[in-house]
């Protein structure tokens, strides 16, 4: 069965939580259903304002659709009240990216791996930002450390291929 039918399964009062809300915008960001995604992800910020988890992944989702200003205010709620968590300097790193501000936004992305050296997803939204910039032997090193950290992470995994495809 899948994750999502499982997920349907389950009581309509455990719909609503914060968890399972998680699980359905992640399943369904993963999918780029990212109108879905934004759905749920919206329901879980009701549901539970204070929620560090999974916001590294509502950032991403807000810098694919463009949305500057839902993206930039999350990244100062976060900055509130979990300013050492390295979600909250992912969201700084992608509301910095998604203004442009590259050298910022590495800085935050390096941050945040600093804030968790074990977490794959800082090094690899960093991996991200240098392939952006046409800087593929740092992308590299990045992507190398995100799969250090996780030796199953597929989004480095993934970069890694496109570098290597970029550079023929």
């Amino acid at each position: 069965a899948t994750a999502l039918t499982i997920l349907q399964d389950l009581p309509e009062s455990q719909k609503k939580t914060p968890w399972v809300l998680a699980k359905y915008a992640r399943i369904h960001f993963e999918k780029v259903e990212y109108a879905k995604s934004l759905e749920y992800f919206e329901a879980l910020r009701a549901a539970d304002r204070f929620r560090i988890e999974d916001m590294d992944y509502y950032s991403t989702l807000l810098w694919h659709l463009h949305k500057d200003y839902e993206l930039s205010h999350l990244a100062y709620d976060l900055s509130n009240f979990a300013r050492n968590k390295y979600q909250t300097w992912c969201a700084i790193g992608n509301a910095c990216s998604l203004q442009h501000e590259t050298d910022a936004a590495l800085r935050c992305f390096r941050r945040a791996s600093q804030v968790d050296p074990s977490a794959p997803y800082p090094y690899t939204l960093q991996a991200h930002e240098y392939v952006a910039n046409d800087s593929y032997e740092h992308a590299q090193d990045s992507y190398r450390l995100a799969l250090k950290a996780d030796k199953l992470h597929y989004n480095a995994w993934y970069g890694l291929g496109m570098v290597f495809l970029r550079l023929g």
